[in-house]
């Protein structure tokens, strides 16, 4: 049996905006060969009807980032709790590269 090796594809939303559609497009690269294992994670937008996707932000996390920032001018404070989900989905799967 061959060992697949597991890659996260990291991008801010799934099917929104250029950057997304290249994301998308590698993820769905990479889950066509057969000795990879890729995985998507997005923080906004819809649930895709797509395997291996994990949508790890929070709709109040993401108001409330968007006033503290607004606010105070500080970026990435106001997540706490989806940044936590992201992480133990990161060490629960043991992956072996992260692309961002």
């Amino acid at each position: 049996m061959i060992n697949k090796k597991k890659i996260l594809v990291l991008n801010t939303s799934f099917n929104i905006g250029g950057a997304a559609r290249i994301a998308r497009t590698l993820f769905q690269s990479l889950n066509n060969r057969n000795d990879l294992e890729c995985y998507f994670a997005y923080g906004r937008g819809e649930k895709p009807n797509e395997n291996r996707t994990l949508k790890f932000a929070y709709l109040p996390e993401i108001y409330f980032q968007a006033f503290l920032t607004r606010i105070t001018g500080l970026q990435g404070y106001g997540s706490w709790f989806s940044t936590k989900r992201l992480e133990k989905f990161i060490i629960k799967e043991k992956f072996d590269s992260i692309h961002t």
